[in-house]
Parts: structure tokens; sequence; C-alpha cells
């Protein structure tokens, strides 16, 4: 808060002239107890890093996954194969009477 303000009012807002020391600040940046600088691209290279490995292990993951389905499919494809010749062996009905 600017020197004489204590708060901040619908009659009495805040003022452009307000940010004067913020934006002295900002054009000089330096570290302090409020603001320090951070190296993002660093912390980003080595996020990658860390999360390469996993990645691969769940695309190695779905690969299998996705070869599991589709041999569950042809059994259950063979399966049903088997169970309608079995159905077509089986005598009918009307010939029991």
């Amino acid at each position: 808060m600017p020197e004489g303000r204590k708060t901040y009012t619908k009659t009495k807002p805040i003022q452009d002239e307000d940010f004067s020391v913020c934006v002295a600040w900002w054009k000089n940046r330096e570290e302090n107890a409020q603001a320090y600088k951070y190296n993002f691209r660093e912390a980003y290279n080595q996020a990658i890093k860390d999360a390469t490995p996993h990645w691969y292990a769940g695309k190695k993951a779905e690969e299998t996954a996705n070869q599991l389905a589709k041999a569950v499919k042809e059994l259950a494809e063979k399966i049903q194969g088997l169970q309608n010749s079995i159905l077509d062996f089986s005598p009918s009905n009307t010939n029991l009477i």
C-alpha cells in the first residue's frame, strides 16, 4: 500500500501510480525475500527425463494389453464356433416323440 493509504474502496480505487514501486523493481528485477528466479527450462527438461521411462513402460503395457485383447477375442470366437458346431450335431427335438 502506498504511504497514507489503508484500503482501496469503490470511491477511492487503486491508481496506476500505486504500482510505481513494483514497476520500478520489475524493470531491474533482482531476487529478494518475495521474488526469486526459477529455471523453468531446466525443471521442464528434468521432468521429461524423469517421465520418459514411465511413458515407454505405459506404451509397452498398452501394446501388451492390445495383444492380449486380440487373443481373447480370437479365443472367444473359437469357443463360439465350437459351441455352434456342437449344436449342429445335436439331435433335433422333433425325433424324440
